[in-house]
C-alpha cells in the first residue's frame, strides 16, 4: 500500500511538501517533493520487494524509519523490513519490542511528522530518519535555529 499526504496551500500560496510512503515494504518514505522538486534519492533495488526481519538491508534510497537501532543488529532497526499498516491518520508497524506510530498532518505550507514508540517501561533505543537526499553538486544545506 503506498499513502500519500496530500500538498496543501500555506502562507503566499505554497504547498506543503507531500510525503509518499509504501506501506507494504518497510513503510519507507519513497518521495518527499516540495518547491517543485523531488529530495529524494532513490533506485530500483530487487530484492526490497521479498525482505523480511533478520534479512541484510536493502538500500532502495528514500527515507529509512530506523528503530531500535541504526548500526546494530539487525541492521538499520526492525521497522524497515516489516510492514506497517494505516489506521485513519495514522501509520504504524509492531516489532517485538515495540509499536512505531506515525501521523503525518499537512496544511499552512508545511508537512509535520509527529512518531510514538509504545513499549515497556525503561526500553531503550535509538531512532533516526535515515533520509537519503537527491542533490546536485551545488546544493547547500541552511538550517536556522528554533
Amino acid at each position: 500500500m503506498v499513502s500519500a499526504v496530500p500538498e496543501c496551500g500555506g502562507p503566499g500560496d505554497l504547498p506543503a511538501p507531500r510525503i509518499v510512503t509504501d506501506l507494504a515494504h518497510g513503510g519507507r518514505w519513497t518521495s518527499l517533493t516540495a518547491g517543485g522538486r523531488e529530495w529524494l534519492w532513490h533506485r530500483d533495488e530487487p530484492r526490497r520487494a521479498g525482505v523480511g526481519p533478520g534479512d541484510p538491508f536493502a538500500d532502495a534510497g528514500g527515507l529509512e524509519e530506523c528503530v531500535p537501532t541504526v548500526r546494530g543488529t539487525p541492521d538499520h532497526g526492525d521497522a524497515w523490513s516489516r510492514p506497517w499498516r494505516r489506521a485513519g491518520e495514522e501509520e504504524s508497524v509492531d516489532c517485538p519490542d515495540f509499536r512505531l506510530t506515525r501521523r503525518v498532518s499537512a496544511g499552512a505550507g508545511r508537512t509535520v511528522v509527529d512518531y510514538r514508540l509504545t513499549a515497556a517501561p525503561g526500553y531503550r533505543f535509538l531512532w533516526a530518519a535515515h533520509a537519503l537526499l537527491e542533490v546536485s553538486g551545488r546544493a547547500r544545506a541552511v538550517m536556522t535555529g528554533g
